[in-house]
C-alpha cells in the first residue's frame, strides 16, 4: 500500500480544515481509482494537522496529484498556515483494536542510512510490532518509509490519552533501542485522530 502524507503547520483553525476534507475533499477521493481511506489527526497544541490517504499502487497515488491539488490549498487556507507533502510506501499496518475519532495518536517521524531500512524494517516487525501491539490501550500500529530516503513514520493509536501517558516509558525504552540501532528519532507528536474514512 502507498501512502500520501500532508502536514500542515502554523495551523489556526482546525475544525474548519476538518469539516472542508469532510465535506469537499473526500467526494474527490472517493472518485479516485486506487483510493483506501484516509485518516485526518491533529496536534491542537503545536498547531499542526495530518493528513494521510492510502492508495493501492504508486500509480494511483501519483494519478491523484491533479485532481486533489487544488484541494490541498483549500485545506491550507481553512487551516491557517503551510504544507508539506510527503510519499511514503506502508509496510506495517497491524490493528487490535478499531481506531475511532477521538483515539490518541502517537506519530515518530525517523531517518536512518537508506541501505539500513530493510534491516530496520524486520527489526521493527519482529520485535518492535509485537511489544506495541501488546501495550494496553493500542488500538493500531502503522510503519511508513521512504526507502530511498531513509526515513520512516510510526503511528500508534491508543484508545484514550490516558493510555497513551501510560505507556510513554515503554515507548521511550523502545527509542532507546532504536537509537542504538543507528536510527534518529526526529519529533514525536502527540494527535487526537479527528476523521476517519474507508472506501
Amino acid at each position: 500500500m502507498q501512502v500520501r502524507a500532508i502536514t500542515f503547520t502554523g495551523v489556526t483553525n482546525v475544525d474548519a480544515g476538518v469539516d472542508l476534507i469532510h465535506d469537499q475533499v473526500l467526494p474527490i477521493c472517493h472518485a479516485q481509482k486506487g483510493y483506501l481511506g484516509t485518516t485526518v489527526s491533529a496536534d491542537r497544541a503545536n498547531s499542526l494537522v495530518g493528513i494521510i490517504t492510502m492508495w493501492e499502487t504508486v500509480e494511483d497515488r501519483e494519478a491523484s496529484n491533479d485532481a486533489l491539488a487544488q484541494s490541498r490549498i483549500d485545506v491550507a487556507n481553512a487551516v491557517g498556515g503551510s504544507f508539506t507533502v510527503e510519499n511514503y510506501e506502508q509496510v506495517v499496518l497491524e490493528a487490535v483494536a478499531m481506531p475511532a475519532v477521538g483515539s490518541a495518536l502517537s506519530v515518530a517521524r525517523l531517518s536512518m542510512s537508506p541501505d539500513q531500512v530493510d534491516e530496520n524494517i524486520d527489526y521493527f516487525k519482529s520485535t518492535a510490532l509485537p511489544e506495541m501491539l501488546a501495550t494496553p490501550g493500542v488500538q493500531a500500529v502503522r510503519n511508513l518509509v521512504n526507502r530511498e530516503a531513509g526515513q520512516a513514520i510510526v503511528g500508534v493509536v491508543f484508545s484514550d490519552a490516558d493510555a497513551l501517558s501510560a505507556a510513554a516509558g515503554a515507548a521511550a525504552s523502545r527509542r532507546e533501542a532504536a537509537v542504538a540501532r543507528g536510527i534518529t528519532f526526529e519529533s514525536v507528536s502527540i494527535r487526537e485522530i479527528l476523521l476517519l474514512d474507508t472506501k
